[in-house]
């Protein structure tokens, strides 16, 4: 009936047809119904007797009405596998092979004797049959199941038991109380497990949890027996510290993954260059009381690299190090944990990292959780911040902070995370962390090199690639680029063992790099096609399986070919553990954002091309967020003013925003080409080409800001009041750019502008008054308030409060007490006159 399909009756019902799930049922009585002729396959049931079991309280002919309906809803479902649902006038009628049904199948497995079949059955079980359905019928069949359950779990239990096998026998001991939590025999089964493995305190918290539940839900103490046991255990010998073994086994297992890291290409120790500002926020973390520190930066500044050259250091120190790759880990992350640091999962993470926590700070030591790429986990539909959400649990677990606070437990978990992920985390309040566990209750941004930093990292980089040259031979913009660490080794790998050629746009440094790595045509363009097909998954990795079907259509069987070992030995691509699945994704962010551009400068070539390219791809920004680094760095390559013009008047604000910022970008490179490509913006008619051109001109220096400073003053009301609307928009996105821009217009005015130039102090009056509507950030309050008292009193020389003093009023905030703005009438301008001489 077809090896392929599967049905799932366990948790939330689906249909599995060759791995994959069919679409979700429509309704709740579709996937109801289809639960009960699913359980019940193969035999004909009487649509009377359906329509009775789901519709009981209404009359025959409505409820016979409403199973068609819900009959036609499951077809739609089923789709291709309709023909397995055979309909007649009386009867209805589901066919598949009963061991395809992961109920029956768990009711066979479960009535043999071998240990393999049991253990499969109980497996099987994933949750409550048909969870969500409260029908009569439903809830006899799920405590017969869940009954069926208990029994096999007692019997696996009683295996393990009589073998000695004690960490088998605890978990499953552990599944018998969390389904029936008030049987106090299995609490004391439970115990004494602990004791038999020697986990004293797991035992002593698993009397607490049993008293705390009869408590809360009967309110009776535990049985005699029970407290007895209790006080044996209490006053028994002390458990052998488990510090020495455990420190080594951990050191093994981050060996390993510093090893992967090497082996990928992700992690260089020879070109490791100290960062100052990370050193000291380290130092000062490790001093205070804080649990938790978080990392930030953008993709390529080195996170990646400070996180495991940290681990390496606190290993050579005795601490008990765990490094994890949030790719890699999945929603069971807290028992993976417990697992790696304790040994097995016979406790929870926090009473694990207790007991390992005072015995580190007994021994001058520390426990170290390190979990680095918080951007990159994907388990099961679950996001970054669903990790987050469990770290944050998990590091302010009440037991574990009383123990830090207390300073008995010395415990550190760091956290590095990409800018964007991080700012969509914050911004959409998807995570409120509790931030009093956390160093500096904020993230610390992890920067680029600077200064006498970027001059060492030069000369690492130049003596392990063996380049010939020097950061003076890259003119000052240039030099700026090779800030970031990545693109600094992207120029090495470039340019190994030869004299470094300057290159003089970030987006050609990806391409002379990617040119050399793979120099292969057919496999480049098997890259940049991957680029575009994850985009249109909006997916940033995919697994290995995907990727030999995705490589077939190209005639690329990449398990026999080298091409898959070369991208992944280039360090285009990198292999990722994520459970029990192999995941491949791109090395880093920018290297998938150029090949995505390089993709899209190819679809500007076709007939139907052009520049509409850009403006559907800027659409498609906030949906995933590599789009406006891809569409950026295509603009850059490409540099056809044309397309920044088809973006300035498109209707989507997304796509005028990325051609404020292209040209923002492109002017580092090329500012010629930017500033005359912003004036043509400006001769437009539209009204929204002019905002993004008055957007863009302040960034882009003296010049740049003349056009702005024009359009401030102009006799165009309309341009006067676009220069408004461009201003409001630059505040609202980067306030610092905003008030600079702001004191350089009132730097410019002198008062004799009040006669010759009124439009232009109007307009400032404008700007300096809308600061009054905003909350004010604490870095700029002042400086803001400083520029609003210099243009008002220092060069217009107008009162403050009502009064002729120049005192400026304490107790209000400044650019309130400033007159109301207008045009001057012929008094006031007189009186600026005389004041003026």
């Amino acid at each position: 009936m077809g090896s392929g399909l599967q049905v799932r009756l366990f948790g939330s019902p689906k249909i599995l047809l060759d791995g994959d799930p069919l679409p979700p049922f429509l309704t709740h009585k579709s996937r109801e119904l289809f639960g009960y002729l699913a359980a019940n396959p193969n035999r004909g049931h009487p649509r009377l007797l359906l329509a009775g079991l789901l519709w009981p309280e209404t009359t025959d002919d409505k409820a016979r009405a409403s199973l068609s309906t819900e009959l036609w809803r499951l077809r739609r479902v089923l789709g291709s596998l309709q023909d397995r649902l055979t309909l007649s006038r009386d009867e209805v009628v589901f066919s598949v092979d009963p061991l395809q049904v992961d109920s029956r199948l768990f009711v066979e497995l479960s009535q043999k004797q071998d240990y393999p079949s049991l253990k499969q059955s109980v497996d099987l079980y994933d949750g409550d049959f048909l969870e969500g359905c409260y029908a009569d019928w439903c809830i006899l069949e799920r405590e017969q199941l869940k009954d069926v359950y208990l029994k096999t779990l007692e019997r696996l239990l009683s295996y393990h038991e009589a073998r000695g096998e004690w960490l088998e026998a605890v978990s499953y001991a552990k599944r018998l109380v969390g389904n029936d939590p008030l049987r106090e025999e299995l609490h004391r089964t439970l115990m004494k497990l602990y004791l038999s493995v020697g986990d004293r305190p797991a035992a002593l918290a698993q009397y607490r949890a049993c008293a705390d539940g009869l408590k809360r839900e009967l309110g009776i103490e535990p049985m005699p027996e029970t407290r007895r046991l209790f006080e044996q255990i209490r006053f028994a010998s002390q458990v052998e510290t488990l510090w020495s073994t455990r420190v080594e086994a951990a050191r093994d297992l981050t060996r390993q993954k510093i090893s992967e890291l090497k082996r990928s290409r992700q992690y260089l120790p020879e070109v490791f260059t100290s960062r100052s500002h990370l050193e000291e926020t380290m130092r000062q973390f490790v001093l205070s009381p804080s649990a938790g520190l978080i990392l930030t930066g953008p993709s390529g500044y080195g996170k990646t690299t400070w996180l495991v050259h940290w681990a390496e250091d606190r290993l050579e120190q005795g601490d008990l190090v765990l490094y994890y790759s949030a790719g890699s880990l999945t929603l069971t992350f807290e028992r993976d944990l417990t697992r790696h640091a304790w040994g097995n999962d016979s406790v929870t993470a926090a009473e694990a990292l207790v007991s390992l926590g005072r015995e580190a700070w007994k021994n001058g030591k520390s426990v170290w959780i390190l979990v680095d790429d918080l951007n990159n986990f994907r388990d099961l539909g679950a996001t970054p911040a669903d990790l987050l959400r469990r770290l944050d649990r998990f590091i302010c677990d009440p037991e574990l902070q009383d123990e830090i606070l207390a300073g008995r437990c010395s415990l550190k978990l760091v956290i590095t995370c990409r800018d964007y992920t991080w700012k969509q985390i914050a911004e959409n309040g998807l995570v409120e962390l509790n931030w009093n566990a956390y160093f500096g209750s904020q993230p610390h941004p992890v920067g680029a090199f600077e200064g006498e930093e970027l001059k060492r990292a030069f000369q690492n980089y130049c003596r392990h690639f063996d380049m010939q040259g020097s950061m003076d031979d890259f003119r000052g913009d240039v030099r700026g680029v090779y800030r970031h660490p990545l693109l600094l080794r992207l120029l090495s790998e470039t340019w190994r063992g030869r004299r470094i050629s300057p290159i003089h746009s970030e987006a050609l440094l990806f391409r002379e790099y990617f040119l050399k790595m793979v120099p292969q045509a057919s496999i480049r363009q098997f890259c940049m096609d991957l680029s575009a097909w994850m985009t249109d998954q909006r997916r940033t990795s995919v697994r290995l399986s995907e990727l030999h079907k995705f490589a077939r259509t190209y005639g690329m069987d990449l398990p026999d070919e080298p091409a898959l070992k070369q991208l992944l030995d280039a360090g285009v691509l990198v292999s990722v553990e994520r459970g029990a699945r192999q995941v491949i994704q791109f090395a880093h962010d920018r290297l998938f954002e150029y090949l995505l551009a390089e993709y899209m400068l190819v679809e500007t070539e076709q007939p139907e091309g052009g520049a509409s390219v850009f403006a559907g791809y800027a659409q498609q920004v906030r949906d995933f967020f590599p789009m406006r680094g891809a569409v950026i760095m295509a603009l850059s390559l490409c540099r056809d003013p044309d397309f920044f013009l088809s973006l300035a008047v498109h209707i989507s604000p997304e796509a005028r925003e990325l051609c404020v910022d292209g040209l923002t970008a492109l002017y580092a490179e090329d500012p010629q080409f930017a500033l005359s490509t912003v004036k043509k913006i400006l001769a437009l008619e539209s009204v929204d080409a002019k905002r993004a051109a008055l957007k863009a001109a302040p960034a882009m220096g003296e010049e740049g800001y003349e056009l702005f400073y024009s359009a401030v003053g102009s006799a165009s009301e309309t341009i006067r009041r676009v220069a408004l609307i461009s201003f409001d928009q630059l505040w609202r996105q980067d306030f610092q750019r905003a008030v600079r821009v702001m004191r350089r217009l009132i730097e410019d005015i002198n008062p004799q502008m009040a006669l010759t130039a009124p439009r232009r102090i109007q307009t400032l009056f404008r700007i300096v008054g809308w600061f009054s509507t905003y909350d004010i950030p604490v870095p700029v309050f002042s400086e803001v308030d400083s520029a609003a008292y210099e243009f008002a009193v220092e060069k217009l020389r107008l009162p403050t409060s009502g009064s002729e003093t120049r005192f400026w009023p304490s107790s209000r905030i400044s650019w309130r007490a400033i007159p109301s703005p207008g045009p001057p009438t012929r008094m006031q301008s007189t009186r600026l006159s005389a004041r003026t001489a």
